[in-house]
């Protein structure tokens, strides 16, 4: 069945919606945080989907990198007329992310304090911090380390007196920047998606076959699992080939998502070859000069199975609410961002003017592959925060259906420099050969080119004589922008 564009889109589930409404204890000289009520009402649709995973994401990640000693968090799901939402990249995470920023952002406007500042101060100190439901916070140091080199790369302290020098030259054009943190919990609720399987064959050419139930949807999974298998055989990945998805194969795959595929089908990658290592063993020491082709071969002829099959269950993943103890997830993955923006106040157009990112991805699988999710989780959330809109009519009927009402980023969005560096030296000891998930975490880090958006619009609304918290939904669409910078003085123009 092939549908038209539109009717496709209006019957396939968009991004859940969500509202938060939030208190704030705060010290108004330092803006350090004291206390923090916050509830978020979810739009769950017109029917049951997977939100209980919304709700307890939402939960999770809520306080970000931030030490809130005396906290509640609450998630409403509330039903409406339009269809459920559906997982998409950051499920459950977009959401608390922009929250938390919010609440910086605003605690810095009330106190006058550089936005920076507020985010610094209410940052965790301690080595190994905990979250406010008490699970430790492992590989804390890694996040400073993220943190200072960005502010360092990024050179912002002295960018920033440069765009306040040019807000003060330009009276219909302001510039803004912002800083903004990443805690992404890799894998997540429910545990039981915690496990995955994988087969792998040898043949008599010396050829290698995987098959494992992991999606490939462009983020280089089939590339990395070759990369595994090469490092274990002990031969080139020109050797090895990955099959299709098959259920017949490989049964029962759980979803490849929260940015844990690599891990759990890297890990069942990796036991099927040290398995077969451990069959072609005798082969290799009985003709160490001769290739890995003479050792199948010798294998095949004394009748050894030369197809295994893999499986792993991540250890440690359990978590019981009521008694808040166990582990929901098995580790973290850490990020920041700069953005620099140029808005127009007379339009609301804005333009991406630089971005710089340090990423922690532990000891990279593969570089190239990281980068380029870098590079496309921050331009997707770059369009869920400051250009898709979606809109409804009364009815519950999708308005935005189409790409002559519905603008994503194009190539024109991208930021005109954009500085992408790998955090060194930083092995993750819970994931496959020391790596790190990294298809989502960066799909956050677009938060900060709203905010910059934001720190442009106080420049314009200073100038109309306007202070003090103001809001700017997401998207933040020209319009949106437009009518925040206020009204505009004319008379000069």
């Amino acid at each position: 069945m092939v549908l038209p564009r539109g009717t496709d889109i209006q019957i396939t589930g968009n991004r859940e919606g969500s509202m938060a409404k939030y208190k704030v204890g705060f010290d108004d000289k330092t803006g350090r945080i004291n206390s923090l009520d916050v509830t978020v009402y979810a739009n769950w649709g017109s029917h049951h989907g997977i939100h209980f995973a919304l709700v307890a994401n939402i939960l999770y990640a809520i306080d970000g990198v931030y030490l809130m000693e005396n906290m509640r968090a609450t998630v409403k799901t509330c039903v409406t007329n339009i269809p459920t939402g559906k997982p998409m990249r950051t499920f459950g995470y977009c959401e608390p992310a922009f929250i938390l920023e919010s609440i910086m952002n605003d605690i810095a406007s009330r106190c006058g304090l550089p936005a920076v500042q507020v985010r610094e101060i209410n940052m965790h100190k301690a080595d190994i911090p905990k979250t406010y439901y008490g699970v430790p916070i492992e590989g804390y140091d890694v996040f400073k380390r993220c943190w200072k080199e960005c502010m360092e790369k990024s050179d912002y302290h002295n960018r920033r007196m440069e765009v306040n020098s040019y807000n003060s030259k330009h009276k219909w054009s302001k510039r803004g920047i912002a800083v903004v943190p990443v805690k992404f919990n890799i894998g997540g609720y429910p545990g039981f998606l915690h496990q995955a399987g994988a087969m792998v064959n040898i043949y008599l050419d010396g050829s290698v076959l995987i098959r494992h139930g992991g999606a490939e949807m462009g983020q280089g999974i089939h590339t990395k699992l070759i990369q595994i298998a090469s490092r274990i055989l002990g031969i080139p990945v020109d050797k090895i080939h990955t099959g299709d998805y098959r259920t017949h194969v490989i049964p029962n795959a759980t979803d490849t998502a929260a940015s844990h595929g690599t891990d759990s089908f890297g890990m069942a990658v990796k036991n099927a070859c040290d398995t077969l290592v451990e069959r072609l063993a005798p082969f290799k020491s009985a003709k160490p000069d001769g290739s890995f082709t003479d050792w199948v071969n010798a294998a095949y002829f004394s009748r050894v199975n030369l197809s295994a099959t893999g499986f792993y269950q991540t250890p440690r993943i359990t978590w019981d609410w009521g008694t808040k103890t166990g582990r929901p997830y098995p580790y973290c993955t850490f990020g920041a961002a700069c953005s620099e923006v140029q808005i127009d106040c007379l339009t609301g157009n804005h333009e991406l003017l630089r971005t710089d990112i340090v990423m922690d991805v532990g000891k990279s699988l593969n570089p190239a592959l990281d980068i380029g999710q870098i590079e496309g989780g921050f331009m997707m959330g770059y369009g869920y925060f400051m250009l898709e809109e979606l809109l409804w009519d009364k009815d519950g009927q999708l308005i935005t259906n189409g790409p002559h009402n519905y603008k994503i980023p194009c190539v024109r969005d991208i930021p005109a420099e954009f500085n992408i560096t790998l955090l060194r030296n930083c092995p993750n000891v819970r994931g496959v050969y020391s790596s790190k998930g990294i298809g989502e975490p960066p799909f956050l880090l677009a938060t900060s080119v709203h905010f910059a958006v934001q720190d442009a619009i106080q420049s314009a609304r200073s100038d109309a004589g306007k202070s003090g918290v103001f809001s700017l939904e997401t998207p933040a669409t020209a319009d949106r922008i437009r009518k925040a910078c206020g009204e505009l003085n004319f008379t000069k123009l």
